[in-house]
């Protein structure tokens, strides 16, 4: 099935055929190989990847396929770089 790939940063889409049993991992780890571009650069310190379905707004886990997902033909998949937070018991006191 044909999705499209927004960038975290851009307005870049990459468009993908993929296997309905892909996972999301597997299709990160595409999108930040050679074979694609890469479409996203390296990974940052503490930075991880989230694919978000644009259609429900709903987070795939890494370990779920498109197909569980709901991702349909023609779906557009958001990237969502951003940091990990801090566990608790770490990091500045807001209070």
């Amino acid at each position: 099935m044909e999705i499209r790939f927004t960038h975290p940063r851009t307005s870049d889409v990459y468009v993908a055929d993929v296997s309905p049993l892909l996972t999301a991992q597997q299709a990160l780890q595409a999108l930040l190989s050679a074979d694609t571009g890469p479409f996203l650069p390296p990974l940052g310190p503490g930075e991880d990847d989230k694919l978000i379905l644009r259609r429900t707004n709903m987070i795939i886990p890494p370990g779920e396929t498109m197909q569980s997902a709901g991702v349909g033909e023609g779906d557009v998949v958001d990237v969502m770089r951003g940091g990990q937070g801090a566990e608790e018991g770490e990091g500045p006191c807001l209070a």
